[in-house]
């Protein structure tokens, strides 16, 4: 009989854990954020990242995004903040286009190129930003890239800095800030413990780099904690006789708003294709290191994806799903 009975009490307690409700947070179930980019354009760049890998990566966060209604701002930093784009909503593509153009053209200006790194002033014109014009409804990030540690011409100037990233940091956890950094160490100059000692005060997260060929994965890693999805590769292969490959993917039921497909190599004639074998209207967009298309009218089941190229080439494919609770 007390066997019977702690069985029981067994299968009730693993029924009561299956039924316990989840929060929000834990379910990351919000799609859409203010999100400050604050990417550094210091001298030491020039060394660390000479093939500005740090702009492919920052471009491919960009594009994951949802095409409307997150809202996104950025700046450059050096000796100071350059170029700062305050939060605007994002529409369309093109709005981000907009940002990211400003991102580059900035790293480009020998003003950054001949600057220090002033991680606390960064911080806090980020901050600040989304204090001022964020949406309030909605949670915020700043994504932090660097790759060095605070450094000024001065003692004077380098204390100043010191104590406007505390200000910065304090005023993060209190506006429900998280803090994402990116530790570019490249060069072992760096030190990762400034990086960390930010995101852990702030509920982010950080990630030390030793090489700029790995900044990609990074931020699309950081974009999948943050955003509560994951990246898929369903091709990772060379093309065949004909110079063709197409691969099946399955798009779920519920919850999926866009499909993101990003494709590394040389690739041509991409064809999105529907369960009904209908071709797939999409925003495509050619990097500098890879080719990027999004697809916003979704309907459950397995689709497509047909490209062509040379003969033995490589390519690889990614698949990420911009997912909404409400869809």
């Amino acid at each position: 009989m007390k066997k019977c009975v702690i069985s029981v009490l067994i299968i009730l307690a693993f029924v009561c854990c299956l039924i316990i409700p989840v929060s929000a947070e834990e379910t990351n179930d919000t799609n859409r954020y203010n999100v400050v980019i604050a990417m550094d354009a210091s001298g030491s760049l020039q060394e660390t990242d000479p093939n500005n890998y740090r702009l492919s990566a920052v471009n491919l966060f960009i594009q994951l995004l949802a095409n409307d209604n997150n809202k996104l701002g950025s700046l450059s930093f050096s000796t100071n903040s350059i170029n700062q784009k305050a939060l605007t909503t994002i529409n369309q593509s093109a709005d981000k286009q907009v940002i990211y153009d400003n991102l580059k053209s900035t790293a480009e200006t020998e003003v950054a190129k001949n600057g220090w790194t002033n991680i606390g002033s960064a911080l806090q014109d980020a901050v600040n930003d989304i204090i001022s014009n964020g949406d309030s409804s909605l949670p915020s990030v700043v994504l932090l890239l660097s790759d060095g540690n605070t450094e000024l011409p001065t003692e004077k100037e380098k204390q100043a800095s010191l104590e406007a990233k505390a200000d910065a940091v304090q005023a993060a956890r209190d506006n429900n800030i998280a803090i994402y950094c990116v530790c570019l160490n490249a060069n072992g100059d760096a030190d990762n413990k400034e990086m960390e000692q930010i995101s852990n005060a702030t509920g982010g997260k950080s990630v030390e780099i030793k090489k700029a060929e790995d900044l990609q994965n990074a931020l699309t890693t950081f974009y999948s904690m943050i955003y509560g999805t994951s990246v898929e590769t369903i091709v990772d292969n060379t093309f065949d006789s004909k110079g063709l490959i197409t691969v099946p993917f399955e798009v779920p039921g519920t919850g999926v708003e866009e499909i993101n497909i990003i494709i590394y190599g040389r690739a041509k004639d991409v064809v999105i294709s529907k369960p009904d074998k209908s071709t797939a209207k999409c925003d495509e967009i050619k990097a500098e290191t890879f080719s990027f298309l999004k697809v916003s009218d979704i309907v459950p089941g397995q689709w497509t994806v047909s490209l062509s190229g040379v003969p033995g080439d490589k390519v690889k494919i990614d698949l990420l799903f911009n997912t909404d609770l409400d869809v």
